[in-house]
C-alpha cells in the first residue's frame, strides 16, 4: 500500500510536467504566455487552426519523439490535458528523470513585436497583436473572427532565441550535465525554428487585405487535402481560409524533394510542411472520445438527428445484418461520439455523377467508385456492351473473344510489350512481384512510404524507425506475419537518401515498387527521382514496377510512363480500366511477361515457349462480361486521346 501511494504523487508530478512543458511548447507557438492557455480548452477554441495544429504536431514530435497525427489534435487529443494523458501512456518511465529543472529554467514568453499598421475594418472588437504578426479581432461570441496578416521581422526569431539563450545559461550554469543541455538545445532550436516557420509562411500571404485572398501557385505550401478540419459552427473562420490557401497554392508538379524547402515568390525559402504519411489500416478506437464545448455538442446532436431522419432504411439494413455481414466499411472513422451515424448509405442506383439511396435521396457522388468510375456511374457505352455480351451468354473456361484486341490496345495506348489479365489490383501487384522474383532468382523487394499497393500480407507494411533514422518494416495490422515481410525494405518516397540505400542493395533486389505518383498525393510528382530509380534499376538487373492501379488511365493514356517519360519493366493497372468493373492488368517488357506463358513461339516450325515460367491463373480472369467492357474503356480513350484527362 505505501508503494502505491508513494507512486501516485510520482505519476501526478510526471503529468503535471508533461502538461507544463506541452503549454510551453504551444505557448510559443501562439505567441502567449504558458499561464494563459487552458489545459481543458480545446486548441481551436483558444484560435489554433489547421496551420497551428501541423506546426504543433511538429514541435510535439521535436519535444517528446512522440508522433501525433494532425487528426487526432482535431479529434480526442484537442486539450492540452487530454495531449498530456496519451503522452504519458506512450513516453518511456524514466523520461521525467533530468527533466524536472526544464520547466523552471524556461523563459517568459517574448513581447508581441511591433506590427504594420491594420487598416481591415473589423466589426465587434478590439485588434490584438500576436507575436507572428497576425491580427486578431476580439468579436463578441457569436460573431466569426476577421483576420489579417502583417509581415513579422526576420530578426524576431533571432531575438527569441538569443533571450532564452541567455535565460537558461544563466539559471543552469555548468552544473547541468550534457543530457540536461542537449534537452534545453532541443527546445531552443523548436522556439526558434517555429516562429521562424510561422513568420515563413505568413510572408507568404503578405500583403493581402484577408486570408480570403488566394495566393499564386508559386507561393508553394504542401498540404494534403485530407488535413482539412472538419466544418463546425465553433470553428474559426480563419482556420477554413487558411487551409483553403494553402491548399490551392499547391503546385502541380514539384519535382524537388518533399523533405526540402519550396520558394515563395520572392525568393524568400520556405520549408513545407508534410502532412502525416499515409498508412491505409488504422484500427479504430472504440473509447475515444473527445472535448467538445456546448455548442459542438448541440451541433453534433442536431447532426446526428437531421442524418437519421433523412435515411433511415440505410441505418436500419446496416443494423439487421450485421450479425451476418462482416464489413469493415461499417466501422470506417467509427467514434462513440458520432455512433448512431456510423453507417454506410446503401445505395439502389446510380447515373453519371449522382446515386439514390434507398430511402430516395439524391448524391452528387464525390467519390466515384474509390477513383474507378472514369465516366460516372453506368456509362451508356459500357452499360450497351454488357446487355449485347449477356445475350451471348457466360461462358467461363475458353478463351473470350475479344481479350486479344484488349491486350493490343494497352500496349498501344501505354507502349507496353506484352499484357495479362485479372480481376483485381492486389492480384496484379501480387503477380507482378512473382514475376520479377521469377525472372531475377532474387527475393527482396523494396518499397517506399505513403504508396498503397492492395492487400496482400506481402506489401503490407508500415515504417518503424531503426536507431540511426532509417526506416524498418513492419506488419501493417494483425494477421500479417513477420515472415511474409522479411524480404521487404521500406525507404522514404522522393528522397536522396533512398537512391544511396538502394545503391549499396540493388545486388540483392528483385524488384522495386513504386506508385508514380502517389494516389494519396498526386501533388508530388518526382519526375527526377523516378529517373533516377530508372537507371540504377535497370543497371543493376532490378524489376521497376510502377503501380498505376489506381492512377493508370485517369491523367494521361499512357499513364506515368508517358506523363515522365521513363519505361518501367512491369506495370499494373485497375481501378478506371474496366469503367467500373472488377478488372486489372499487369503489363511490362516481354522479358518479364514471357515469365506468363514462355514467351514467343511460332506455329509451323521448331520454336516452343522457351522461357522459365512461374504460376498465374484465374477463374474468372478474362471473365465474358468483363473482357467486352474493357475494349468499350479502351476504345473511348483511345477515340478521345488526351483531351478526355485534360
Amino acid at each position: 500500500m505505501s508503494e502505491q501511494r508513494a507512486a501516485q504523487p510520482e505519476q501526478t508530478a510526471r503529468q503535471d510536467l508533461i502538461i507544463s512543458m506541452l503549454a510551453d511548447v504551444l505557448a510559443r507557438l501562439f505567441g502567449r504566455h504558458a499561464s494563459e492557455l487552458d489545459p481543458h480548452l480545446p486548441l481551436i477554441n483558444m484560435g489554433a487552426d489547421s496551420l497551428f495544429l501541423l506546426q504543433a504536431s511538429q514541435a510535439i514530435k521535436k519535444t517528446f519523439d512522440v508522433k501525433v497525427p494532425f487528426r487526432l489534435l482535431l479529434e480526442e487529443l484537442s486539450t492540452i490535458e487530454a495531449l498530456a494523458h496519451h503522452l504519458d501512456e506512450k513516453l518511456p518511465p524514466t523520461f521525467a528523470a533530468n527533466k524536472t529543472t526544464v520547466t523552471a529554467a524556461a523563459p517568459p514568453a517574448a513581447p508581441p513585436p511591433q506590427l504594420a499598421p491594420d487598416n481591415s475594418k473589423s466589426s465587434g472588437g478590439e485588434a490584438t497583436p500576436e507575436p507572428t504578426g497576425r491580427r486578431v479581432a476580439t468579436p463578441p461570441a457569436t460573431e466569426r473572427r476577421e483576420t489579417t496578416f502583417a509581415h513579422t521581422p526576420p530578426a524576431v526569431s533571432a531575438e527569441v532565441s538569443k533571450a532564452e539563450s541567455h535565460a537558461v545559461t544563466h539559471e543552469g550554469g555548468a552544473e547541468h550535465d550534457d543530457a540536461l543541455q542537449q534537452i534545453i538545445a532541443q527546445q531552443l532550436q523548436i522556439s526558434a525554428h517555429q516562429l521562424e516557420l510561422m513568420s515563413q509562411q505568413l510572408e507568404l500571404l503578405r500583403g493581402a487585405e484577408s486570408v480570403t485572398e488566394q495566393p499564386t501557385a508559386s507561393e508553394s505550401l504542401q498540404l494534403d487535402t485530407d488535413a482539412a478540419p472538419p466544418s463546425s459552427p465553433n470553428f474559426d473562420a480563419s482556420a477554413s481560409a487558411i487551409s483553403a490557401a494553402a491548399d490551392a497554392s499547391i503546385n502541380p508538379t514539384p519535382d524537388a524533394s518533399v523533405n526540402t524547402g519550396t520558394t515563395a515568390a520572392g525568393g524568400a525559402s520556405v520549408r513545407a510542411i508534410e502532412p502525416d504519411t499515409f498508412v491505409p489500416f488504422q484500427p479504430f478506437k472504440k473509447n475515444a472520445t473527445a472535448a467538445l464545448d456546448e455548442r459542438q455538442r448541440a451541433h453534433l446532436e442536431a447532426l446526428i438527428a437531421r442524418i437519421n431522419r433523412r435515411m433511415p432504411q440505410s441505418k436500419q439494413l446496416t443494423q439487421k445484418y450485421r450479425p451476418v455481414l462482416a464489413d469493415s466499411r461499417a466501422v470506417a472513422g467509427f467514434r462513440l461520439l458520432w455512433k448512431e451515424m456510423a453507417f454506410p448509405l446503401v445505395i439502389e442506383r446510380g447515373e453519371g455523377s449522382h446515386i439514390w439511396d434507398v430511402d430516395g435521396n439524391e448524391y452528387v457522388d464525390m467519390n466515384m467508385g474509390f477513383g474507378s468510375l472514369l465516366f460516372g456511374h453506368s456509362p451508356s457505352f459500357i452499360i450497351e456492351t454488357l446487355r449485347e455480351q449477356l445475350s451471348n451468354g457466360l461462358q467461363l473456361g475458353p478463351q473470350a473473344h475479344v481479350a486479344g484486341r484488349v491486350a493490343q490496345l494497352i500496349c498501344e495506348l501505354t507502349g507496353v510489350e506484352r499484357a495479362a489479365f485479372c480481376n483485381s489490383g492486389t492480384e496484379a501487384v501480387m503477380t507482378a512481384l512473382r514475376l520479377a522474383r521469377a525472372v531475377t532468382g532474387r527475393s527482396k523487394i523494396a518499397l517506399f512510404e505513403g504508396c498503397y499497393h492492395g492487400t496482400f500480407d506481402g506489401v503490407l507494411v508500415r515504417g518503424d524507425k531503426n536507431d540511426d533514422g532509417s526506416l524498418r518494416a513492419v506488419p501493417m495490422a494483425p494477421g500479417v506475419p513477420e515472415h511474409m515481410i522479411e524480404d521487404v525494405m521500406l525507404l522514404k518516397y522522393n528522397s536522396p537518401e533512398s537512391i544511396e540505400t538502394l545503391k549499396a542493395h540493388a545486388h540483392e533486389l528483385a524488384a522495386v515498387l513504386i506508385e508514380p505518383p502517389r494516389s494519396r498525393r498526386p501533388d508530388v510528382q518526382p519526375k527526377a527521382f523516378l529517373q533516377e530509380l530508372r537507371r540504377l534499376t535497370e543497371d543493376a538487373g532490378v524489376a521497376l514496377i510502377f503501380d498505376e492501379v489506381v492512377t493508370g488511365f485517369r491523367f494521361h493514356p499512357g499513364g506515368a510512363q508517358a506523363m515522365f517519360d521513363i519505361k518501367a519493366d512491369l506495370v499494373t493497372y485497375g481501378k478506371a480500366v474496366a469503367g467500373g468493373l472488377p478488372a486489372a492488368v499487369i503489363a511490362g517488357r516481354a522479358a518479364f511477361m514471357d515469365a506468363v506463358d514462355g514467351g514467343q513461339w511460332n506455329y509451323g516450325d521448331s520454336s516452343y515457349p522457351e522461357a522459365d515460367v512461374t504460376y498465374f491463373t484465374g477463374t474468372y480472369f478474362k471473365h465474358p462480361l468483363i473482357m467486352p467492357a474493357l475494349l468499350a474503356t479502351l476504345n473511348y480513350v483511345k477515340e478521345r486521346g488526351l483531351s478526355l484527362q485534360e
